[in-house]
Parts: C-alpha cells; structure tokens; sequence
C-alpha cells in the first residue's frame, strides 16, 4: 500500500506516481521505487515528499506474468 499521510497538489501526485511506477517497471524493489519517487519530488520549501507512506516489504518487486 502506498499513499500520501495528507492531501498533497495534483502535479507532485502525477510526478511521484510516474517516477515511483517506472522504477517498479524497471525491476526496482518496491522501497527503492518509493526512495526515487520521494526524492523526484522533494523541493526544500515544500514538504510534500514526506507525505508518502509505505505499507509493504521494502525489497518486493513486480512479478509479471
């Protein structure tokens, strides 16, 4: 499960969600997809990348099938 802890701006939702899906469909581990996402959107007068939370194992990956 992966979600922000409060609402955050549409753009950084978009950006997070496009960076945090393309490390997963590169075969990054889950918590690394998350890491790279965060960091994609991180500004130092914008706390939004803090918002987002993940509720797994940091080293699941994608099974495609």
């Amino acid at each position: 499960f992966v979600a922000p802890f409060w609402e955050v701006e549409d753009h950084r939702a978009r950006r997070f969600a496009e960076a945090f899906y393309s490390e997963l469909l590169k075969g990054k581990p889950i918590g690394e997809a998350m890491r790279t996402a965060r960091l994609t959107i991180k500004q130092t007068d914008n706390p939004t990348w803090l918002a987002y939370c993940l509720y797994g194992h940091p080293k699941a990956t994608l099974a495609r099938t």
